[in-house]
């Protein structure tokens, strides 16, 4: 899963529960301009990865999901497997959409 899915993947689920930017960014206790560079910044901080673990546990699984993707995708183009990388880590990233999809629905249920 690419960064920019990881993204929209927070937006998302951002805005299910309803939450403005100013929101989240309150609640890690961050203005809302730090928020907006933790989220256009290649790698995530590992600040900002401890506040999504310890205030949104959920959103905190996609990104261990959208990590697990990346060494996948990672260690298959590391080698001479006859497996298209980029076919693999699209496939992972529509699993896990779908997942987010699913776990979305059953929590309006």
């Amino acid at each position: 899963m690419s960064k920019e899915n990881f993204k929209r993947i927070a937006k998302e689920f951002f805005d299910d529960k309803g939450l403005k930017n100013k929101d989240v960014a309150n609640k890690f206790g961050v203005t809302q301009g730090v928020f907006s560079r933790y989220m256009s910044s290649d790698k995530l901080p590992q600040a900002f990865i401890d506040k999504i673990k310890l205030h949104y546990p959920d959103l905190y699984s996609m990104y261990l999901n959208y990590e697990a993707s990346k060494t996948i995708a990672e260690e298959y183009s590391n080698n001479d497997s006859p497996i298209n990388p980029a076919a693999l880590a699209m496939k992972v990233d529509s699993i896990i959409m779908e997942l987010y999809e699913l776990k979305r629905q059953l929590s309006q249920m």
